[in-house]
């Protein structure tokens, strides 16, 4: 509480500052305060992630791994041991000799020979991915291999999405997500510097144990341990849900979003009943309704910015949305020899 008034005090000093570097500054430090910056980049988990089955799948998976562990001397039980150890059964058998990089390829063609009937299609998943695609990167994270993980998202119905890739184990240098090299390596894929920027949704809460030590935002999907039935805790998780159905529950940002442009050419009230509007719903000037936007980023340029700043302001006093993010810029605006830097900033409000 103490924090956030802090931060609406520091607003309103901007306020009444006048629009320099001096005040930009001021911003920048009260972007601290935000809990996270935006996200720049989505990883989901495949299996029991993506889709839940009762764990049909990874039973199946299970039997087939200890099928092959047995000619290799393993049994079901010391296999699946070392799966709950490692993170995956292969870099058990790494880490204790039982089989080398070569064998490792076979080992991970092999065991992934299974039948898929029991991933059903979920076109209500694929209508949320959308949703996300459309606006942040992508990608799946599998301790598994690429092509299991293409096998399974053409069952879900969801293959066709613009995915950005891929990553597996390979990518991982056959490391599994308990390693935090494994994040490295994806972060470096997709191209991500900032690990805060980072989202990870997966079903394992010693990989979302990882992922958080990594820096990144994490969720954790499932409610139920797979082997006791038992309900399952994780402080790690910044979210738990009990499938990706409620992803637009937990990170509004991701879906429904508007950006509202704030000018000289109208008054703060004006833009406040404005950004009223849209968190709360209603209709517009011509009486049509309008559903209320989860995110909504309020942007100013210039002598404008202080109109931005008391909008949100206000929003967040009067508890319609809580201020999650501030960006600021120092865009040119004209051309040529009249091109000259001009303060903006933008700031995204979530829906409460």
């Amino acid at each position: 509480a103490l924090n956030s008034l802090l931060f609406i005090g520091g607003i309103f000093t901007i306020l009444f500052a006048p629009i320099d570097l001096r005040g930009l500054a001021a911003v920048h430090r009260f972007m601290a305060a935000a809990k996270h910056p935006p996200v720049e980049v989505f990883f989901v988990d495949c299996d029991d992630c993506l889709y839940q089955n009762n764990w049909a799948t990874a039973k199946k998976i299970t039997n087939s791994i200890a099928a092959y562990t047995e000619k290799l001397g393993v049994s079901k039980e010391q296999a699946y041991q070392l799966y709950k150890t490692h993170g995956t059964c292969l870099k058990g058998l790494l880490v204790e000799g039982k089989i080398d990089e070569q064998g490792a390829e076979t080992f991970l063609h092999e065991v992934h020979q299974i039948d898929y009937s029991d991933i059903q299609p979920d076109k209500a998943l694929c209508s949320t991915f959308a949703r996300i695609i459309g606006n942040t990167p992508c990608w799946i994270f599998t301790a598994s291999t690429k092509e299991h993980a293409q096998r399974c998202l053409e069952r879900i119905g969801i293959a066709d999405l613009d995915w950005k890739g891929i990553i597996d184990t390979r990518s991982c240098k056959l490391e599994t997500k308990h390693s935090n090299s494994s994040f490295e390596a994806a972060m470096a894929i997709a191209g991500v510097s900032n690990p805060a920027s980072c989202l990870f949704c997966d079903d394992s809460v010693k990989n979302i144990v990882a992922a958080k030590a990594a820096g990144w935002r994490t969720i954790l999907v499932g409610l139920n341990d797979r082997d006791t039935g038992a309900r399952i805790t994780c402080d790690a998780a910044d979210f738990h849900i009990a499938s990706l159905h409620a992803l637009p529950e937990v990170v509004p940002e991701l879906f429904d979003s508007v950006e509202m442009k704030v000018t000289t050419k109208k008054s703060t009230s004006f833009y406040i009943s404005s950004a009223k509007r849209f968190l709360q719903g209603g209709e517009d000037k011509d009486g049509n309704k309008r559903g209320a936007v989860r995110v909504l980023t309020v942007s100013g340029l210039g002598e404008a910015i202080n109109a931005a700043l008391a909008t949100a302001a206000v929003i967040q006093k009067e508890g319609l949305g809580k201020i999650d993010s501030i960006e600021t810029s120092y865009p040119q605006i004209g051309a040529g020899s009249s091109s000259r830097g001009c303060p903006l900033i933008k700031i995204t409000l979530l829906r409460i």
